[in-house]
């Protein structure tokens, strides 16, 4: 019979030649320690946070991020900020976003803003160190799952119900008693009870988007009746809105954020 003899110094080139082997495969595979590589995250939802912007915190931050579409703002800063999301790669961010101070575009915009995002629990934003004002600093927002609720017209509608009451806030506050959602899914408002902006005529189509809690506001213009107090040009309008749960109960209140380009709008409302 045929025997395979190994002296010392063969055994352990075998013994390394294994472990070798062993290493290398382990090498082509994640340890069970190790964690995997975080996937993409997806920063749609509706948030709500802190800021500080231009050294002075804010606590009112209110935001509605939906296919790629950012418009976060606050009542008590009177800033809006729309952007697009860029790119996401893991939980690392970048946007291109137009800032809205008082109602008006900022000249500072469009700035480039980066940030952290994780899937349903939190969008972070950092402006670059070149901006100033309220084109400066960062925010932390958390997600709230009111943003899985289906938006449909019902929840929305003002048809033969109260119309939705806030103030509007652009170049100037106004007081509105007439944000209004159609039954044939159209959104207009009126102001001051004596119009003094409007919406034209059918105003803008609503569209719901897929299975969340986002209204979509198509292209519309502005009219003015008695001052308006929107500079020009008024037309080009879209935007996003949302139902939320307030201190009314479920469903009583109402974010609406829409944009031009120049101008800005945006509103928290209730009924």
């Amino acid at each position: 019979m045929f025997k395979l003899k190994f002296n010392r110094l063969s055994r352990n080139w075998l013994v390394l030649l294994i472990l070798s082997t062993t290493l290398w495969m382990q090498g082509c595979f994640w340890e069970d320690d190790d964690p995997a590589p975080l996937p993409n995250q997806d920063a749609s939802g509706i948030y709500t946070g802190t800021a500080q912007l231009g050294g002075t915190g804010y606590n009112d931050l209110k935001g509605i991020i939906h296919n790629n579409r950012l418009m976060i703002f606050s009542i008590t800063a009177h800033v809006l900020y729309d952007g697009t999301i860029n790119s996401i790669s893991s939980d690392n961010f970048t946007a291109s976003v137009n800032v809205y101070v008082n109602g008006l575009l900022d000249a500072q915009s469009p700035v480039e803003v980066t940030g952290k995002v994780m899937s349903a629990s939190h969008f972070n934003v950092t402006f670059a160190n070149t901006g100033t004002g309220k084109v400066s600093g960062s925010f932390e927002l958390t997600y709230d799952s009111v943003y899985e609720r289906v938006a449909t017209l019902d929840r929305v509608s003002t048809y033969l119900v109260d119309n939705w009451d806030g103030v509007l806030k652009g170049s100037t506050d106004i007081s509105s008693s007439g944000i209004g959602f159609g039954n044939d899914s159209t959104f207009s408002f009126s102001t001051d009870g004596i119009e003094i902006c409007q919406t034209i005529s059918p105003g803008a189509t609503v569209t719901f988007a897929s299975q969340v809690n986002v209204y979509l506001l198509s292209a519309f213009d502005i009219e003015e009746v008695i001052n308006c107090p929107y500079l020009n040009p008024k037309t080009g309008y879209t935007g996003m809105a949302t139902v939320v749960d307030n201190d009314l109960g479920t469903d009583r209140g109402l974010w609406l954020a829409y944009t031009n380009g120049s101008s800005s709008f945006f509103s928290v409302a209730s009924r």
